[in-house]
């Protein structure tokens, strides 16, 4: 039996066996129609909320399916970037980021588009403008603050090894069987340094040790050849008893394993040892009898000396082993110009491995010892710092894997060299002191005493200062060492200060005096106050002493104001943990805002950014949140209706853990760059244009000239003559000439010759050449002289252009007579050669066309002999900037004269060689003939 709910009302107050049902509203009880509607109704609501929940959970699902395949599109375009650039995928994702920056879209858009796949897959965020700036859309809550990923899309994890699964597995749930790090560090040597300094590896190096006596003692005798085949031959149980140090050198020195500095596992052994001992050397003598016996003894080593170079060449002993003492007094200074066996290994920086004492001069030999000698450079980065010689038990003979064994050695040997030769010496030069120096933000410098006859300290001198070193009156760093104290700055004297830094040298008690005032007097020139604080101690022979002015905190703040408004830029600091943004002064002027105003919120930068810059804005949030990386950007900001480009340089301070706590960010208006920037594209655009026009211009010039001023291939022969032509055009593309001949037989008994030139370039030039080319065609068919032509010629350049000039040089030949009536209008004259000799002929006369109105112009008649050759030519040819017109006219009749027998065309090539081929600035024609 179905059990109906009855739906009467509300239920009443309880009773004793539970609560009463009210009574319904009504005059009766609800009959069944009511109760199915009731019933139908209670169903539909059920329905609703049902369908109300699968929606929502459809809509859930569609999200994180949108999700997943941005991040899928993701890392297919990371992955695809990294191939095509040859990177790794964090530099993949980042280029992936700027391009999607650029382009002013999502990361997964970029994606989409870069593998060409749909946009409508990927999922967009819907962030409102004013979360760009919002640090909680970067940093997500429940992300560990310690961790510095990221918190986007996930990257994928490479599986484990199996081996490392299986640790995990049998090492889950028992923290007891976690190795211990000291543990950890025995079981994998250090493998850059040396074996010998690993920490928690004792055992280890005393197994390495005794893993390399074995391979002196296979060596056999002293005298016996030393080679690598016999060392790893006969040490390959050394070799395993030293597997930690191989596996070390193989593994955990990928890179150096192929290298130059690449040896076999036990030699390596033995470097990491010897390198090791180095390193415990607290002088130049032991460091030279550790390298003579722990590091070169087993190869046969029974002398070594060491020296280290000095600025003017020379060779210092630093260290001796197995050398008697007067032997290294004698040598205590090699001068650099000597023959000696290191300094012949310095200057050839190559080592010399069996030195020859009656060649060049050894100390070992000097000391008699007996055996062969090697003396080999030594170098610090390439830097050459002194020199070794070794002497070696007589009969040693180093093989190639020995020699590139002690090669090693020896440049571990000279980078301990370098750093206890300095201490053998001055102070001044010691590496550790440079470092201290660069370390200390205050000026600085380390002084040596200056002591008179009595030993009393009558001065300092500064021997090396740090880069912050400077003094009132303004000297540099340099300028400061080598000073004297008192002769530089007398009014150290007057405040007490030279007493107290003797004071410190003699009692060795530190110095901390100030501020205090101080008057420095500048070597007798104007006093300058000020206020000084000053510390110094002892070190070594010497003082090391520090200042500080204190002006020049209001000073540097003073340049730094100037440096902003100079660079119109500003800086901003903003608290990650307080919300406090600090504004310098310029930075209220490059956002336009009131300095009573404050700085402008974080929140409400959205409102000043371009919409379209947004991108970019979020970019740089997720590079300093994100990735907790610097980033450079550059934004468009509205002020007021002024639109600013402002470069923006920010960086952001992370607490210990890694979390970012803070933004420092440098702001620069770049507007003025900008502006300029599209001036300069505007104007590369309308030098395009014109480059373009001119380019059509030339073009159309040349085929004009092609068409009105076709150039036969080879000599021609006419009536008398033959004729060869040349027309060679400007090399400057903007330069098209009005350069042009005619040479035509008139009739069986004439030929019209004629040279001519148009002022001006281009296609104007061009038209106007061929208006007067074909002008003066006609004309001569009229039978008038030369001078008549030009004179009608004239005429019409004078009625159609008063601008336009041109030179003209007109002739006429009669093959019967060879007589040749010619005439020229401001044209260079022709060159004839006859018999063996070529002159300018002396002709008529007349000035350029377009000049006058009623040029004078006369006609000249020259008679003509069989072989004689006549050259017309235009000004292109003879004019060059670098030369007066004169030299080019002797240039031209001396070239002409070297070939008196050559055909036509071959005395053009040859004058064209000789002159220097065309002129780059002009066209050049020109025309020669040869009377048969």
């Amino acid at each position: 039996m179905t059990h109906q709910p009855q739906r009467a009302g509300p239920p009443g107050p309880p009773g004793p066996a539970g609560p009463v049902p009210a009574a319904a509203p009504g005059p009766g009880p609800a009959t069944p129609e009511q109760a199915q509607r009731a019933e139908g109704t209670e169903r539909a609501q059920s329905g609703a909320e049902l369908i109300v929940v699968v929606e929502r959970l459809r809509a859930e699902l569609d999200a994180q399916r949108r999700e997943l395949r941005s991040r899928t599109v993701v890392e297919q375009a990371k992955g695809l970037l990294a191939e095509r650039l040859g990177c790794g995928v964090e530099t993949a994702y980042e280029r992936l980021l700027r391009l999607a920056s650029d382009s002013g879209v999502e990361a997964p858009v970029a994606a989409a588009l870069l593998l060409g796949t749909d946009v409508d897959v990927v999922d967009i965020p819907d962030r409102p403008a004013d979360a760009v700036f919002d640090p909680a859309t970067y940093l997500s809550p429940a992300q560990d603050a310690s961790s510095s990923t990221a918190p986007q899309l996930p990257h994928p994890t490479p599986p484990s090894d199996t081996s490392t699964r299986a640790d995990a597995t049998s090492t889950a749930g028992t923290p007891t069987q976690v190795p211990d790090a000291t543990e950890s560090a025995a079981s994998v040597p250090d493998a850059v340094g040396p074996v010998g300094t690993a920490v928690g590896t004792p055992s280890l190096v005393e197994d390495a040790t005794e893993s390399a006596a074995p391979a002196s003692d296979a060596m056999g005798p002293a005298d016996a050849a030393v080679g690598t085949p016999n060392l790893v031959g006969d040490a390959s149980g050394a070799a395993s008893a030293a597997d930690g140090v191989g596996s070390a050198v193989a593994v955990g020195a990928a890179g150096r394993v192929g290298s130059a500095d690449a040896l076999p596992a036990a030699l390596g052994a033995a470097r990491h040892l010897a390198a090791a001992a180095f390193a415990e050397a607290r002088s130049g003598d032991e460091l030279a009898r550790r390298l003579a016996e722990e590091a070169l003894g087993w190869l046969g080593a029974k002398m070594v000396l060491l020296t280290c170079l000095e600025p003017d060449g020379a060779l210092r002993v630093a260290g001796a082993h197995g050398l008697p003492a007067h032997v290294v007094s004698e040598w205590a200074r090699i001068p650099p110009h000597g023959n000696v066996g290191q300094i012949r290994a310095v200057r050839g920086g190559a080592p010399l491995w069996k030195a020859d004492p009656a060649v060049v001069a050894l100390v070992g030999a000097a000391a008699r010892l007996p055996g062969p000698h090697s003396c080999l450079p030594l170098t610090v980065r390439g830097r050459v710092v002194g020199a070794v010689e070794v002497a070696w038990t007589p009969g040693t003979a180093l093989d190639e894997g020995a020699r590139h064994y002690v090669r090693s050695v020896a440049a571990a040997c000279a980078r301990r060299l370098a750093e206890l030769a300095p201490a053998a010496g001055d102070a001044a030069g010691a590496p550790w002191l440079r470092a201290v120096l660069d370390a200390i933000q205050t000026p600085s410098a380390l002084m040596s005493p200056v002591r008179d006859a009595s030993g009393r300290v009558v001065d300092f001198q500064v021997d090396a200062v740090n880069s912050e070193a400077t003094d009132l009156p303004g000297r540099r760093p340099a300028e400061i060492v080598g000073a004297r104290l008192l002769e530089t700055y007398p009014g150290l004297a007057v405040a007490g200060l030279f007493a107290d830094y003797v004071r410190v040298l003699e009692t060795g008690v530190p110095l901390r005096v100030g501020p205090r005032p101080y008057t420095a007097l500048n070597g007798g020139g104007p006093r300058v106050p000020t206020t000084l604080t000053v510390r110094a101690a002892r070190v070594g022979g010497g003082v090391l002493a520090s200042w500080q002015f204190h002006g020049d905190s209001a000073d540097l703040a003073a340049q730094l104001a100037q440096a902003q408004r100079l660079g119109n830029l500003g800086w901003s600091r903003w608290d990650l943990t307080t919300g406090e943004v600090a504004w310098s002064d310029q930075l209220y002027t490059i956002f336009g805002r009131s300095r009573a105003a404050g700085p402008l919120p974080p929140a409400r930068l959205a409102e000043c950014v371009v919409p379209e810059d947004l991108p970019r804005a979020e970019h740089m949030m997720r590079t300093l949140l994100g990735r907790r990386e610097p980033a450079d950007v550059e934004l468009r900001i509205r002020v007021g209706a002024d639109v600013r480009h402002l470069r923006v340089m920010a960086e952001p301070i992370l607490d210990p853990l890694g979390g970012p706590v803070a933004l420092h960010t440098v702001f620069q208006d770049v507007s003025q760059r900008r502006r300029s920037d599209e001036v300069l594209a505007a104007t590369r655009q309308q030098l395009q244009r014109e480059r373009q026009r001119i380019a059509e211009e030339r073009h159309i010039a040349v085929e004009l000239q092609r068409a009105i001023l076709p150039l036969p291939r080879g000599p021609r022969t006419l009536p008398g003559v033959r004729v060869a032509v040349r027309y060679l055009p400007a090399q400057s593309q903007t330069r098209v000439g009005g350069d042009w001949y005619e040479a035509t037989a008139l009739s069986d008994d004439e030929v019209f010759l004629a040279v001519g030139d148009v002022s001006g370039h281009g296609l104007a030039a061009a038209a106007a050449m061929a208006r007067l080319r074909n002008a003066l065609s006609g004309l001569s068919c009229t039978g008038a002289p030369p001078h008549q032509l030009l004179r009608w010629l004239n005429r019409l350049v004078m009625h159609r252009r008063r601008s336009l000039t041109a030179s003209v040089i007109a002739a006429r030949f009669r093959p019967e007579t060879r007589e040749l009536d010619w005439a020229r209008a401001g044209h260079p004259p022709p060159v004839l050669l006859r018999a063996g000799r070529a002159e300018l002929l002396d002709g008529p006369d007349g000035v350029l066309l377009g000049a006058l109105d009623d040029p004078p112009l006369e006609l000249a008649t020259l008679k003509m002999e069989r072989g004689d050759l006549l050259l017309l030519y235009t000004d292109g040819l003879v004019e060059r900037r670098d030369r007066d017109l004169t030299e080019g006219f002797g240039l031209l009749r001396d070239a002409v004269q070297e070939r008196p027998e050559a055909e036509p065309d071959e005395l053009i090539e040859h004058v064209l060689t000789a002159l220097g081929a065309a002129n780059p600035n002009d066209d050049t024609c020109l025309l020669a003939l040869r009377v048969t």
